[in-house]
């Protein structure tokens, strides 16, 4: 049987929290960006060049 044991000391586990934190910011940031692209797409860059051919 295997077992695994992790030891983490306090200011370990608040690096790992602080940086879960900063991950979750970042995939959000991500996240808006990507939504901010697909609408400028959508309603400006698209009917623009419709408009132009």
């Amino acid at each position: 049987m295997n077992t695994c044991a992790k030891l983490e000391t306090k200011d370990e586990k608040s690096r790992i929290k602080a940086l879960q934190k900063e991950i979750k910011q970042l995939k959000k940031l991500v996240l808006k960006k990507d939504l901010d692209h697909i609408y400028m797409n959508v309603y400006y860059i698209e009917p623009i060049q419709k408009a132009l051919q």
